[in-house]
C-alpha cells in the first residue's frame, strides 16, 4: 500500500459515514441505507459515489440543495402514467 493511502474497516467507514449523516438532519433508517451505499460504493472501487464525493454530498445537505428526509408525494396519475415529486429528497 503507498504511504499516502490508509485502510479503514467497512464497518467502521460506515459507522462515521452514519454519525456524520445523522448530525446534518438525517433520521435514523435514512442515514443508515445512505451510509452504506456511500460505503458499498467505496468497496466496490466507485469512488466517484463513495468515500470521495461524501464531503460533496455533505455540502449539498447544508446547501439545502438535498433535504435529507423528503417523502415523495405522486402530484399526478393517468393509468400507468404517475408524475411524482422527490421534496429534494434521496431515493431510498
Amino acid at each position: 500500500m503507498p504511504a499516502d493511502q490508509i485502510r479503514i474497516p467497512p464497518d467502521e467507514l460506515n459507522k462515521t459515514f452514519k454519525s456524520v449523516l445523522k448530525k446534518i438532519g438525517f433520521n435514523d433508517n435514512p442515514a443508515s441505507i445512505c451510509a452504506e451505499v456511500f460505503t458499498t460504493n467505496s468497496i466496490d472501487g466507485v469512488y466517484s459515489h463513495g468515500v470521495n464525493r461524501f464531503p460533496r454530498f455533505v455540502g449539498y445537505v447544508k446547501d439545502g440543495l438535498v433535504n435529507p428526509n423528503a417523502t415523495p408525494t405522486c402530484k399526478h396519475q393517468a393509468g400507468a402514467i404517475e408524475q411524482w415529486d422527490g421534496g429534494m429528497g434521496l431515493d431510498l
